[in-house]
């Protein structure tokens, strides 16, 4: 027992002259700590030195993007990851700034999951006042059982406010209850996508008054037929594919509308007389290009096309010569496209943008978009893009954008950008290496358009290259 006692004593011994060592070495290593941190606490770092307006600019950056169309915005509801939320979790300093900064919470996106068994209620007053006198925008789902009450109501307060207003998955029976809320004195935009593929009753439903409405979007189920779309709005978008003559009707049902994309289910038509609309700027027709044939449109300057119109490529020249086009865009290849379309209908054009045409179109574009051999030709021009397209870039090619790097007059335009973007299904890495070592040349080309300040892009989408 007692060698047992002797040697305990002594391990504790050793352990004591051990932490005596580490507590001495802590103590260094503590004293030598002092001066680096006091460095450090002399640094002033950029951001802390911003000014508060600089931060709440950058604050307002940091913001998502609203949806394009409100058909789906779960993403958008509010997310402790994503600003404005994660924005109050940095510092003290950083969330007084962001709740003292009104845009922040000017727009708020609810999903079914956000409202769900929540006091939703409060959670808009809240929301919503920190946004001070901001004009708001707000997006609030419907289909739940029991939401059109607690919805109406909130809406009721908040309608002097709103600016942006979008109605998720609207049901039948509260079609008729629109007009109970409002008046929304400052609505300029207003989307409504509807639940039941069931078609309502055959009698248009008056929007709630607002006199300041001029957008309108119609996603899912939702149809123009089904709404008195009041006469001063200037843009219709239609997500439900609707019929030449609805479509015909809405163009010439509103004098003043500027901008109309719909999706055209079927060409079937009876009528044969020509609508003329002297406001419409923006047209994109989805699925059918029919009723083109019927349209006279003087103040068109952007086409958007999504299908072929090969059918119709007989009156499309006239309707062309119709409109003062800056803008010409198709989705999918046109088997009728012709240069002479350009040449003769469309001389005012800016931007143009086609997929896949022909080689036989692609020889006698570029021979024509020449300068220094047809200087009336696009004299406008300033960005080029073929999509799904993979053509050589050959001296004719060349030499076309060559001579669109100058204007050589005050009335021509300089060629800025030009882009090739490849089909993704054959843009593989060996055909990428294939060719950009069998076209080394014409890349060295490409880059020295580049030079001379031309954008220039060959290659598949996100990959240039030149």
């Amino acid at each position: 027992m007692l060698s047992t006692n002797i040697d305990l004593r002594t391990r504790l011994a050793e352990l004591d002259g051990s932490i005596t060592e580490l507590k001495l070495r802590l103590k260094v290593l503590e004293d030598a700590r002092v001066p680096i941190q006091r460095q450090l606490d002399d640094i002033i770092y950029p951001v802390l030195t911003l000014p508060p307006e600089i931060l709440s600019d950058i604050f307002i950056r940091c913001l998502s993007a609203p949806p394009p169309a409100f058909d789906d915005c779960k993403t958008y509801a509010p997310n402790t990851k994503l600003a404005p939320l994660l924005l109050l979790q940095v510092c003290r300093t950083w969330r007084d700034i962001a709740l003292s900064t009104p845009f922040l919470w000017s727009s708020l996106h609810l999903g079914p999951k956000e409202v769900r068994g929540a006091k939703i209620d409060k959670i808009v007053a809240d929301w919503f006042d920190r946004a001070g006198s901001c004009p708001l925008t707000f997006n609030f789902p419907l289909h739940l059982k029991g939401y059109w009450e607690l919805a109406s109501a909130v809406l009721r307060g908040l309608a002097p406010r709103i600016q942006t207003l979008c109605l998720q998955h609207l049901k039948e029976p509260l079609l008729k209850d629109l007009t109970a809320i409002g008046p929304f004195p400052i609505l300029e935009s207003l989307a409504i996508s509807y639940r039941d593929p069931l078609r309502p009753s055959a009698i248009p439903v008056e929007l709630f008054i607002a006199p300041r409405l001029r957008h309108i979007s119609l996603s899912r189920y939702a149809l123009p037929r089904m709404f008195v779309i009041p006469q001063g709005v200037y843009t219709v978008t239609c997500g439900a594919p609707i019929t030449v003559d609805e479509s015909l009707d809405l163009i010439q049902g509103h004098p003043f509308l500027k901008e109309l994309s719909c999706t055209i289910h079927s060409h079937t038509t009876s009528r044969t007389e020509i609508v003329t609309h002297n406001h419409l700027e923006a047209l994109r027709p989805l699925a059918d290009c029919s009723l083109l044939r019927l349209l006279r449109l003087p103040a068109l300057q952007n086409l958007h096309l999504d299908s072929d119109i090969t059918y119709w490529s007989e009156h499309f020249p006239t309707f062309l010569a119709s409109t003062s086009l800056r803008r010409f865009r198709a989705d999918r290849p046109i088997k009728s496209l012709s240069v002479e379309w350009f040449a003769a209908a469309m001389p005012g054009l800016v931007d143009l943008e086609l997929c896949n045409p022909g080689p036989q179109f692609l020889r006698k574009f570029f021979g024509m978009l020449n300068r220094t051999r047809e200087s009336a030709f696009l004299p406008h021009l300033r960005t080029l893009m073929f999509r799904a397209s993979l053509f050589e870039l050959d001296a004719s090619v060349l030499g076309a954008l060559s001579s669109r790097c100058t204007a050589g007059d005050e009335n021509l335009a300089v060629l800025e950008s030009f882009q090739q973007i490849w089909d993704p299904i054959s843009a593989s890495l060996a055909d990428t290496l294939s060719f950009s070592r069998d076209n080394a040349m014409s890349l060295s080309a490409c880059r020295e358009l580049v030079e001379r300040g031309m954008a220039v892009h060959v290659g598949p989408e996100g990959q240039n290259l030149v």
